[in-house]
């Protein structure tokens, strides 16, 4: 990957239940404690410490309020020498 470049290893829009949204960031948070996670293709390793990251937001679209909440994980793999 070339510098500056963002690969999309993985991307997930899907309508659930609550239930079902709750049961997929609690298997997210499983696999984040583990110190991996699936990335698509290849799983991804997490260092012990990671940047996260947390918006709530409420925006007004087509005369509704609309809410969002997105969580990032950041982090950087070393550089192979």
């Amino acid at each position: 990957m070339s510098t500056g470049s963002k690969e999309h290893i993985a991307k997930e829009t899907v309508t659930l239940s609550r239930g079902e949204a709750a049961a997929r960031l609690r298997s997210l948070a499983d696999e984040v404690e583990a110190g991996w996670m699936a990335g698509g293709s290849r799983p991804l390793r997490l260092p012990e410490s990671v940047t996260f990251e947390l918006d709530i937001a409420c925006k007004e679209k087509h005369g509704e309020q609309r809410y969002e909440i997105e969580a990032e994980i950041h982090w950087a793999e070393p550089s192979a020498s």
